[in-house]
């Protein structure tokens, strides 16, 4: 017969272990203090092994791969890089907009030189070095609630400024049809966005060297690149989709597009929620299916009752506080200013620390907060940084779940999909095999569910004396009855014709001949002989083994008075 081995790689299935496996397992336990229950807590928590060798993980098993997977994580990554791949990103903001002033500017000067009359250059460059007097006049024609960048803005950077009798914005300087232009017209337009590209240029400069402070500054930045200005409002969704989203789930999709009536939505929805935190405090039963028919679109549809809806969002408050607790106080500061200026909306920031406050007191945070003490050097994007923590937040709760777990009823409140999707297929079925050991036992006969719980049976009492015989038979040696495997050799008995390699402590009765040709093997053929202490074989000697059976009975004072010692002889 032939046999194909191959490497495990995970879909094949492990043969389960057999009931004679498990009450063979159970046995040396059930034999010491004869506690099914005990017996049965040390299987689920260290496993077993049968006799060929195979081994049933147990929950420590688990419990020491799931810690394993944490500590990979913690030495791989570096957590404070995340601020350094936004700050890149910002960067790209503000050159892509430094590019397009240039740009801007370039189109502007060939268009004039293309409409100048010869020796007309001249006259132009003087008076691109007048005073910006006339500039200033022009700049409140064509933007006057945009001084400097820092005038009134739109949510988000957008680039909608006010503009007054069809002329152009400041951010939007057009030459209209430039062939139609006088060659005085395009040197008004040449000083005035070059007045304008200067303030710019000039505001670009002065920005604050951290994220948090460059973010809140180009949020009332008119931009005149709409690339720019495209790359901007991309960074601002995401981080209000990483940091919203992670408090309610539906807004991870519905900032993309966040119009005033979507953000009036939320306003309402985080009102209507503290209102029904707030009642349930007082005591009262708030109405959950009328808040979730309203308001169920911001939530994972998971979420079945009330205290799902707070278990939910205090997770997702807590990811991003173990982020914070994670950093270095630098970052900290950067991201929890950033975090502020994104919720511009001051009502919707006492909104938010109300709900906060509520959740709270409803279940502390506190549990599913932690402190992650990162030593790698590999960059996390603050994407990768956010789904991070929501896979540490997962390993705690399912070592949490672990360590709950004792015994089979306690294997139910083990999430099997999370075992799964955290450490892997292999753990899965670790985890399947425990929960199905009471079932395996129960039909084998060798355990039965009684009002007390399960006991053995006596099919299950007389395999655990069987075992009992086996591990004390199999040891003895051929005696007077009987015929006994043994494992070992003795010492001090008859000698054998068998030799070995001399080990301290044995008996030196010297095999010669395989001595000598020991050492003819290791150097060749020739004299004389050099021996070394590897060369030297002894013989065997055969195991001389007796037992003897005693029967103990108690006779102290309370078996004679009860009428026990003469039923016990």
């Amino acid at each position: 017969m032939w046999y194909q081995y191959s490497r495990w790689d995970g879909s094949q299935e492990i043969s389960p272990f057999t009931a004679d496996d498990l009450i063979d397992a159970l046995a040396d336990d059930l034999i010491t203090d004869g506690d099914l229950r005990s017996a049965l807590q040390r299987i689920f928590r260290w496993g077993a092994q049968n006799e060929n060798g195979d081994r049933m993980r147990g929950l420590q098993d688990l419990l020491e791969q799931l810690r394993e997977r944490k500590q990979q994580q913690l030495n791989q990554y570096r957590l404070d890089s995340m601020i350094d791949d936004l700050k890149k990103r910002l960067d790209q903001v503000v050159a892509t907009e430094r590019a397009g002033i240039q740009k801007r500017l370039d189109q502007t000067g060939s268009t004039d030189k293309a409409s100048e009359p010869n020796g007309q250059q001249g006259e132009q460059s003087d008076q691109l070095g007048q005073n910006q007097t006339g500039d200033q006049t022009a700049s409140q024609r064509s933007g006057q609630n945009q001084p400097s960048g820092h005038g009134q803005r739109s949510p988000r950077g957008s680039n909608e400024a006010g503009q007054q009798s069809g002329e152009p914005s400041e951010s939007q300087p057009t030459s209209g049809d430039n062939s139609k232009m006088s060659p005085e017209q395009a040197a008004n337009l040449r000083r005035l966005l070059e007045s304008m590209a200067k303030r710019k240029l000039k505001y670009l400069d002065d920005l604050p060297p951290d994220f948090a402070g460059g973010v809140k500054a180009l949020t009332d930045y008119e931009f005149m690149d709409p690339e720019a200005q495209r790359q901007f409002q991309e960074l601002l969704k995401m981080l209000e989709q990483q940091i919203l989203g992670t408090r309610f789930e539906g807004l991870k999709q519905q900032i993309q597009n966040l119009s005033p009536e979507d953000l009036q939505r939320m306003r309402e929805m985080i009102r209507d929620l503290n209102q029904m935190l707030q009642e349930k405090l007082r005591g009262g039963n708030p109405d959950f299916q009328k808040f979730m028919d309203k308001h169920g679109g911001f939530f994972p549809p998971d979420v079945q009752s009330l205290d799902d809806l707070i278990e939910h969002m205090q997770r997702g408050m807590a990811q991003m506080q173990s982020l914070l607790d994670s950093m270095s106080p630098e970052m900290r500061q950067q991201l929890q200013q950033l975090m502020d200026s994104l919720l511009r909306d001051d009502r919707l920031k006492w909104d938010m620390a109300q709900l906060a406050a509520n959740l709270d007191r409803l279940l502390p945070g506190r549990q599913f907060r932690n402190r992650y003490p990162f030593h790698g050097d590999e960059s996390l994007t603050f994407e990768e940084a956010m789904d991070l923590m929501k896979e540490l937040q997962e390993l705690d709760q399912l070592e949490r779940q672990l360590k709950r777990a004792n015994g089979s009823q306690g294997l139910e409140g083990v999430d099997p999909e999370q075992v799964e999707r955290l450490l892997g297929a292999e753990a899965r079925q670790a985890l399947d095999q425990l929960k199905q050991l009471m079932r395996i036992l129960e039909e084998a006969g060798y355990v039965r569910k009684t009002d007390r719980g399960y006991e053995l049976s006596a099919r299950g009492i007389r395999r655990i004396g069987q075992k009992a015989l086996q591990d004390i038979f199999g040891k003895l040696k051929r005696d007077a009855f009987g015929n006994h495997a043994v494992d070992v050799r003795g010492v001090g008995g008859e000698r054998t014709h068998d030799s070995k390699a001399y080990e301290f402590g044995d008996a030196f009765h010297l095999d010669l001949e395989h001595t000598m040709m020991n050492s003819l093997v290791r150097e060749g053929q020739g004299v004389p002989l050099h021996l070394q202490p590897s060369d030297f074989e002894v013989y065997r000697t055969e195991l001389n083994t007796t037992s003897s059976t005693v029967l103990m009975v108690d006779m102290s004072r309370s078996m004679i008075l009860r009428g026990c010692f003469q039923a016990a002889k």
